[in-house]
């Protein structure tokens, strides 16, 4: 048997597409983590990916005047949220998450009449809508709610 101390060609080739690979995913890496940092206003898309994309809009819950607005969708998990009922209600928190394969919206209102009041939402890419549940904290109660997004056009100019 002869033994060589050369790698097999197969390998070398191996070993070159993955480090080539590496660095194309390193470099995209900082391109966007730069960009973002320097206020690229797309860049949080990005490095979100398209599910968290999904989010940003008006949505306006089916069964009232109610709207949560989403403007951007934070790298970090948070939301840029506003909610109206009709009025502005202040947001204490908004997040998005992932969970078992669901793209998830948390917005946690803090303002008079509303002392931790939320919604867990759960965006339906079939149907293009956020389901779930609003927790009404002054009276305990639990409630299943649906928002569509608002069509562009009939927006509300703010």
């Amino acid at each position: 048997m002869v033994f060589s101390s050369q790698p097999p060609p197969q390998l070398n080739a191996v070993r070159r597409r993955v480090t080539q690979a590496l660095a194309i995913a390193a470099t995209s890496v900082f391109f966007c983590s730069s960009w973002a940092a320097e206020g690229g206003g797309s860049a949080s898309l990005i490095a979100v990916g398209a599910d968290a994309a999904n989010l940003v809009g008006r949505w306006v819950r089916t069964d009232g005047s109610y709207m949560i607005e989403i403007g951007r969708a934070l790298p970090d998990g948070k939301l840029e949220a506003r909610y109206f009922n009709p009025r502005p209600i202040n947001v204490g928190r908004a997040e998005w998450s992932r969970k078992d394969g669901h793209l998830m919206a948390y917005v946690e209102l803090r303002d008079t009449n509303y002392p931790g009041s939320n919604y867990t939402l759960r965006y339906a890419a079939d149907t293009k809508t956020l389901m779930g549940n609003y927790f009404q904290a002054v009276q305990g109660i639990n409630s299943n709610v649906v928002f569509v997004r608002q069509d562009p056009a009939n927006q509300r100019a703010q």
